[in-house]
C-alpha cells in the first residue's frame, strides 16, 4: 500500500492529529522555533514512519522559551478559527505545565454545558522541555521537586473502606501527598521547573513522572534534529530516535506497549464517544419510561449520578450508564420489560435471554450496533451498546453474615464471568484459574450467585450491593432509605431519579473530592472497547 492509499484509509483522530501537527510545524517554521516529535509519535516515526498500530495521538516537544512563544503566536494567529490552545484559560481545574493544540469537533452541547465541549475536540500535546542544571545533583533536585509537587497535585482523598493490608504502603504514600496538597502546589511546581530557564544547561527535564535517563535528559539531544517522515508528512525529530525511545520507556515497557490491542474507538476520536453517549441516553429514556409507567423506583448510579450532579449530563469522558434498583423493583422490571420494551430498538440482556451472558445483573442493549472488547466477536451474545441495571439485595443485620454473603457471591460472580476471562486474560496464572471456574456453565454459576444474593428474606435498612467489590454494611450506598427517598435531577436535558441524599453517596463512592476532576491526561473514556460499529446512529 503506497502513502496515498494509506492516507485515504486513515481514521478520523489520526487524520486530524496530522492536520494539527502540520499546523504546529508551520507555525514553528514561521517563527524559527525548534521542535521534535516525542514519545509515541517519535517511536512511530522511527519504527514504521507513521502511527504505531495501537496509537493515535501526536506529541511535540520544544524548549520552554519557544513553548511560551508558540502559545502566544497560536492565541493570536488562531483567534476566530476552529483551532485553539487548551490551557488554564479555557479548561477547568487545569493543573498541567503542557498544553494542547486543538480543533473543534462537530459536537455541540447546550449553553449551560459549553465548558464541556472542549473534551469532545481533537488535539495534539505540546510539551515544554525545561532546563535542569549542569550537574547530576542539580538535575536530581529539579526532578525530585517536580515529582513531589506533581504527586501532591494528583493526590485524591482515599476512598472509604479501600485500605487493605496488601495496599497499605501505597495508601500511606497517597495520604502523605494528599495531606500536603495545597493551593500553591501548582505555582511551586512551575517555579521548580523554571529554576534554570534563564540560560541553557546541560540537562533538561520533560514533565513526565517516569524516570528520565540517557539522552532523554540531555539538552544537546533536542538541538540535534533531522527531518523525518510520518504518515507521508515531514516533521523534525531528534536524530537518535530509537535510543531516545528506549531510554524513555525502557525495553520492558516497550514490549508491554507493543502488545497493546488496537482500540478502534481511540482511532475514531471524540465524536464517536458523543454518539455512544446519545445511544445510551436513548436507552436510559426507554428504561425511565417503563419505570414511571409501572411505578418502579430506580436511581442513577456511579459515574452517571456524578455526571448529573457535576456536569448536568454525561461526564464528558464517561462512556457508560448505570442505574440501581431495589431487588423487588428489579425483579418486576425484568418481568415487565419483555412486553414493554421497544424490541425493534432494544434487547433485554439477562442470563436467560443471552447464552454467553457473563454478568450477574441485567442490561439493555441497542440492536444493530456492535460494542465489544477485541477477541470477543465469536461469543453467542448480543454485541450491542448497553446500559447496566444493577440490583440491590436485602442485607443482613449481622456483620458476619453480611461479610460471608459478599465473599460467596463474589466467588460465584467471578465464576459466571470466567468463560470470558479464560480467553482474554493475559496473565497465565489467572487464565488457568478462570479455565477451572469456566468448567461450570455460566447459568449454573449465576443460579448459585442468586441463591446466596437473595438468602436474606427480611427487609431492613441494610442492603447488599453484590455486583461490585465494595459492599459496606449500612453505609451510604447500602442504606435502603437512600433508594426510597428520591428527587429528580437534570441529565442531558431530561429528568431522571436520583437519591435525595446523593451527596453522602457520592462522598462514599468518590470521596469528599467528588467535585474535583482527574488530571488532564486521565480525562478520557476508560471502557470503550476495541470493536465498535454503530452505523448511522447520531451521525454528525
Amino acid at each position: 500500500m503506497n502513502v496515498g492509499e494509506r492516507a485515504k484509509k486513515i481514521e478520523p483522530f489520526r487524520e486530524t492529529s496530522l492536520e494539527l501537527a502540520d499546523l504546529a510545524a508551520n507555525i514553528c517554521k514561521e517563527c524559527g522555533i525548534k521542535y521534535t516529535l516525542l514519545t509515541r509519535a517519535l517511536w512511530g516515526a522511527a519504527e514504521c514512519k507513521g502511527y504505531l498500530p495501537w496509537s493515535s495521538g501526536i506529541q511535540i516537544g520544544m524548549f520552554y522559551n519557544d513553548f511560551k512563544k508558540f502559545i502566544e503566536v497560536c492565541k493570536t494567529k488562531l483567534k476566530g478559527t476552529q483551532y485553539y490552545i487548551i490551557d488554564s484559560d479555557n479548561c477547568e481545574q487545569f493543573e498541567e505545565v503542557y498544553v494542547r493544540l486543538a480543533k473543534r469537533s462537530r459536537v455541540i452541547l447546550p449553553e449551560h454545558r459549553k465548558k464541556d465541549e472542549i473534551y469532545y475536540d481533537y488535539y495534539i500535546d505540546i510539551i515544554p522541555i525545561f532546563y535542569a542544571g549542569n550537574t547530576r545533583k542539580e538535575y536530581r533536585k529539579v526532578y525530585k521537586g517536580y515529582r513531589y509537587y506533581k504527586r501532591c497535585l494528583s493526590a485524591f482523598k482515599i476512598l472509604p473502606d479501600t485500605v487493605k493490608l496488601k495496599n497499605l504502603l501505597h495508601m500511606m504514600k497517597r495520604a502523605y501527598y494528599y495531606k500536603r496538597r495545597s493551593q500553591n502546589c501548582y505555582d511551586r511546581m512551575q517555579k521548580c521547573l523554571l529554576r534554570y530557564n534563564d540560560a541553557p544547561t546541560k540537562y533538561v527535564i520533560l514533565p513526565y513522572m517516569s524516570k528520565q535517563k540517557g539522552i532523554v535528559r540531555l539538552a544537546e539531544t533536542y538541538n540535534n534534529l533531522e527531518e523525518v517522515t510520518f504518515e507521508g508528512h515531514k516533521y523534525t525529530a531528534v536524530r537518535d530516535a530509537m535510543q531516545w525511545v528506549e531510554d524513555f520507556y525502557g525495553k520492558k515497557k516497550m514490549k508491554y506497549l507493543s502488545e497493546t490491542p488496537v482500540n478502534q474507538a481511540t482511532l475514531e476520536g471524540p465524536e464517536l464517544l458523543r454518539r455512544i453517549q446519545l445511544i445510551e441516553l436513548e436507552m436510559l429514556l426507554e428504561f425511565d419510561r417503563i419505570c414511571r409507567k409501572h411505578n418502579l423506583k430506580y436511581t442513577l448510579a456511579w459515574g452517571t449520578l456524578l455526571g448529573a450532579i457535576r456536569h448536568g449530563g454525561f461526564i464528558p469522558w464517561d462512556d457508560d450508564v448505570d442505574v440501581l434498583m431495589l431487588y423487588e423493583d428489579y425483579r418486576r422490571f425484568l418481568e415487565i420489560a419483555p412486553q414493554e420494551l421497544d424490541t425493534e430498538k432494544f434487547f433485554l440482556r439477562t442470563i436467560e435471554t443471552d447464552k454467553d451472558c457473563n454478568l450477574t445483573f441485567a442490561q439493555i442493549k441497542r440492536n444493530n450496533t456492535v460494542f465489544l472488547r477485541a477477541g470477543r466477536e465469536n461469543y453467542n451474545t448480543h454485541k450491542g451498546v448497553f446500559m447496566d441495571i444493577l440490583p440491590l439485595f436485602n442485607g443482613s443485620k449481622s456483620t458476619v453474615v453480611h461479610y460471608f454473603q459478599h465473599k460467596i457471591c463474589r466467588f460465584f460472580k467471578t465464576m459466571t464471568w470466567a468463560h470470558m476471562g479464560a480467553n482474554s486474560e493475559r496473565n497465565p496464572i489467572k487464565r488457568w484459574y478462570y479455565l477451572q471456574l469456566a468448567r461450570v456453565p455460566n447459568n449454573k454459576s449465576y443460579s448459585l450467585f442468586l441463591k446466596f444474593a437473595t438468602m436474606i428474606k427480611e427487609k431492613s435498612e441494610n442492603l447488599a450491593y453484590l455486583s461490585v467489590v465494595r459492599n459496606p454494611k449500612c453505609k451510604a450506598i447500602t442504606k435502603r432509605s437512600n433508594y426510597e427517598d428520591l428527587i429528580e435531577v437534570d441529565f442531558e436535558g431530561h429528568s431522571f431519579y436520583a437519591p435525595k441524599n446523593y451527596d453522602e453517596i457520592l462522598r462514599y463512592a468518590y470521596s469528599d473530592d467528588y467535585l474535583r476532576y482527574p488530571s488532564l491526561f486521565a480525562r478520557h473514556a476508560k471502557h470503550l472497547p476495541g470493536v465498535i460499529d454503530i452505523g448511522d446512529l447520531y451521525r454528525f
